[in-house]
């Protein structure tokens, strides 16, 4: 039987910055022990994560990731008021919202700290989606205007009654919590790592360095100032570029080419 694996991490950067270097280094030799013994029939999930096992002489096919379109998307401004209500958030206040787990990889420190330069001269919001082991050392810098919501099952509403998406991770495979938001229309602040680079590929983006709190807290004055064009720039990346239908329909030749070589 055909097998296809999509691997969505570069073992080498990602499990020494989650599990420690040691044994992450071991869990990386094995993971690429195992990819190699079937490298024809793996997928990356990203061009850069295809880069980045090119430099242990594997030549992998990638296809993007895809977002369902029709669950993640623009609600009008009357809805998105209507559902601010739901969650008692005031009228005409901003939402800035970052979404993954609380550990160090997706830096948090970072979006917080750069959220509270920016709203020093603001009354916007910060909404923390995700949970993790940091989290009590994140609430110790945090004031009344960071909330964090914990996992929770509904992050598609939160997201459409977002104005800003913000992401300072260090690393990534092709973030879906990043396609999802800007499929529902939100302008990105993001880390200037490759797989963020990846995604607007030549368009108009917002990009920090990494851990830079202060470059990012300067995005975010510019990006409000200017919703709409960012909020366009958005949606039609998602719409040329990482629709679900997409994805799945460049799966389905990957399918047929493995079925043809039996």
């Amino acid at each position: 039987i055909p097998k296809v694996a999509t691997l969505r991490n570069y073992p080498y950067y990602d499990y020494p910055m989650k599990f420690g270097k040691l044994k992450g280094a071991l869990m990386a030799r094995a993971h690429l022990k195992a990819i190699k013994k079937q490298s024809s029939s793996c997928v990356a999930c990203a061009k850069t994560i295809a880069s980045e096992f090119k430099q242990n002489s594997l030549d992998l096919k990638y296809i993007q990731n895809g977002v369902d379109i029709e669950k993640f998307k623009l609600l009008s401004l009357e809805e998105k008021e209507n559902l601010k209500l739901k969650f008692s958030i005031e009228e005409g206040r901003k939402i800035f919202i970052t979404v993954g787990s609380l550990i160090p990889r997706k830096d948090m420190t970072t979006v917080i700290n750069g959220f509270k330069i920016y709203n020093q001269n603001s009354n916007s919001i910060l909404l923390i989606a995700g949970d993790g082991f940091e989290k009590e050392n994140l609430q110790t810098p945090a004031d009344d205007s960071v909330v964090f919501l914990g996992n929770i099952s509904n992050v598609v509403e939160y997201l459409q009654i977002s104005d800003c998406f913000v992401s300072a991770s260090l690393a990534e495979g092709l973030p879906n919590t990043v396609l999802e938001a800007m499929a529902c229309g939100l302008p990105t602040i993001l880390s200037d790592i490759p797989s963020h680079l990846e995604l607007y590929d030549g368009a108009k983006g917002n990009f920090f360095k990494i851990e830079d709190s202060i470059h990012l807290s300067k995005l975010s004055k510019e990006v409000m100032q200017d919703l709409t064009s960012h909020k366009n720039i958005s949606l039609q990346l998602i719409k040329d570029n990482f629709s679900a239908k997409a994805m799945s329909e460049k799966y389905q030749n990957f399918y047929m080419e493995k079925l043809n070589e039996k």
